[in-house]
């Protein structure tokens, strides 16, 4: 191997040492940012749990129970709404097919 081949060949090596040193140093920031989300985590699940949520399923649960109701009285009238519909376009055919005194 010459004196030229031998200083490329560390050049290489100290190129992929500093490449290798870069790495580390990002590993150890992502590290410390892994270490830092734990500790808030555990500190977040030491803190009791707030009444927030209570509400939030009572309030959901109340809306869930009008919409239930807005749905059984939509289902109710349906039958009413039809028929109302069949007759007013009954009514708008027969007009076009007969005289005005004869549809009343």
């Amino acid at each position: 191997m010459t004196d030229n081949e031998l200083i490329a060949k560390l050049e290489r090596i100290g190129s992929d040492q500093a490449a290798t040193m870069q790495a580390i140093i990002q590993i150890a920031e992502i590290e410390k940012d892994i270490r830092d989300s734990q500790k808030e985590l555990m500190d977040w699940l030491q803190v009791p749990p707030s009444g927030d949520l209570e509400k939030a399923i009572a309030a959901f649960t109340a809306t869930l129970g009008v919409l239930a109701d807005r749905i059984v009285a939509m289902h109710e009238a349906m039958p009413r709404v039809m028929a109302e519909a069949v007759r007013e376009g009954l009514r708008e055919h027969l007009a076009g097919a007969m005289p005005a005194a004869v549809v009343r």
